[in-house]
């Protein structure tokens, strides 16, 4: 149990001041943003102290000396507490305490609880039920931000709120009771069933749906997760407003990468491999190029799982039940079309449907969850050879001699905190990568490239010396 020590003599704090442990541990506000951990799980991790040394030393240097304790019998004052939004859970011998770095106080759970959950039922009340809350603190919060995901997760006895941040980690967003986390599930899933196939009764096995908000012009593709803990969500933020517009020009890409993107667009035939984690602009960088293509001048076909933003000219199907990306594939080829757009290859039928699109007149995109520019193409290679269909040396001369550019991105944040930047690897094969490709000598293509400084990393470093890019926010995103 985490007790609180007595006030000490002056002297005696004097005499300690000297081998004070935590005197030294200054730590800059632009080291913490570098680390994406919050104020105590930085020192937990990074400098090796305890929760309980933690909590000792916050309340030391925040409280004037030692940790404070809430009243039992206390009334809540806002004034005192501030807004609790982003409390950091201590965990204490088997209690549990919250830092509230507003109060300046260490108070265990129960009590943190009691305030908070009167707290939240006052909002509750003044909005009506819990759908208002979602509404209000959720949905209004988070839509038009520049993040991927919202978190909604279950723990022991509570519910936390957290949200992933464009060309950033995870981030603490607020932490509810469970019970409340628990009703927020079931809204969500009522909601979801109106507009997908999310059945209310089913709380054993995960299900995907979407939620619409017309009045916002937002729609979210929502997946829920059974845990041991309680259910869990994760939703994505979909602006459905208008038509995709944004040009190469407009995308922060450097001047070298928008000229290779410029001159794959005026192909007629061939294959595009963009890859990256979920959230690193893969598909944004495949529309603008859709863009540079012209849907007004060429035939245009897009499958995608979701269908996200809209450009003007493409048709764009959505994978379904009875639709996979492989169908549609295979209806875009019965059409004639100039262009396919397939939003990602999962499966072996999808990737043998790609390639061979790619090698009968068409000019292929798709994205490709891969660590940089020559994993995307093993990554296709290797799901065209589970089906059978073609052998090795057959798939790797296809590849030679139809493949445009392979592609890798990420979205880093800013030294300055202002947006993101684009950091992007571009390998466009010369006669002599050909002849590695034709040979599946993929370690000689991953060293020429590094050779001749475009891979990540050294695309990353460039940035770095130039004064945009931090160098721990680039080797974040890297396999090095």
């Amino acid at each position: 149990m985490f007790k609180f020590k007595k006030r000490k003599r002056e002297e005696d704090i004097d005499k300690e001041a000297e081998n004070d442990p935590f005197r030294d541990l200054n730590i800059s506000l632009e080291e913490l943003r570098r680390t994406g951990l919050d104020l105590v799980e930085y020192f937990v991790r990074n400098r090796g102290l305890s929760y309980v040394e933690v909590a000792e030393m916050l309340a030391e240097r925040r409280a004037k000396r030692f940790a404070k304790k809430i009243p039992p019998n206390a009334s809540p004052v806002r004034t005192e507490l501030g807004d609790i939004l982003g409390p950091v859970l201590i965990s204490v011998d088997g209690e549990s305490y919250h830092y509230l770095p507003i109060a300046d106080v260490v108070v265990p759970k129960d009590e943190y609880l009691k305030v908070y959950q009167q707290r939240s039922q006052e909002e509750l009340e003044e909005l009506g039920e819990i759908s208002g809350f979602v509404y209000e603190r959720i949905i209004k919060e988070f839509k038009g931000k520049p993040i991927t995901d919202v978190f909604i997760d279950a723990e022991r006895d509570a519910y936390i709120v957290s949200y992933k941040e464009l060309g950033g980690g995870k981030r603490h967003f607020i932490t509810i009771s469970y019970e409340q986390g628990r009703r927020i599930i079931e809204h969500l899933k009522v909601k979801a069933s109106k507009y997908s196939e999310v059945l209310t009764t089913v709380s054993d096995a995960p299900q995907s749906g979407k939620i619409f908000y017309p009045e916002l012009d937002l729609e979210i593709r929502i997946e829920f997760i059974p845990t041991p803990l309680g259910e869990c969500a994760s939703l994505r933020f979909l602006d459905v407003k208008g038509y995709f517009n944004t040009t190469l020009d407009e995308l922060g890409y450097p001047e070298e990468v928008k000229q290779v993107l410029k001159e794959v667009s005026k192909k007629a035939q061939g294959m595009v491999f963009v890859g990256g984690p979920t959230g690193s602009g893969k598909s944004t960088m495949i529309k603008a190029v859709l863009l540079e293509v012209d849907p007004h001048k060429k035939v245009i076909r897009a499958v995608e799982d979701p269908v996200e933003v809209i450009v003007r000219g493409v048709s764009h199907v959505q994978v379904n039940p009875q639709t996979s990306f492989a169908d549609a594939i295979r209806s875009f080829m019965r059409a004639n079309p100039d262009v396919i757009f397939v939003g990602e290859v999962r499966d072996t039928e999808t990737a043998v449907r790609f390639l061979e699109a790619s090698m009968t007149g068409h000019l292929a995109f798709t994205t490709i969850h891969a660590n940089n520019a020559i994993e995307n193409i093993q990554r296709l290679l290797l799901k065209v050879l589970e089906g059978g269909v073609y052998k090795e040396k057959e798939v790797y001369k296809i590849i030679a001699g139809n493949l445009l550019a392979s592609i890798s991105t990420r979205l880093v944040k800013r030294k300055d905190g202002k947006g993101v930047v684009p950091l992007v690897e571009v390998f466009v094969p010369d006669p002599e990568d050909r002849r590695l490709l034709e040979e599946g000598d993929f370690l000689s293509l991953s060293e020429r490239l590094r050779s001749k400084k475009k891979d990540l990393y050294s695309e990353g470093m460039k940035l770095v010396e130039k004064g945009i890019l931090d160098k721990g926010e680039v080797e974040k995103f890297l396999v090095i």
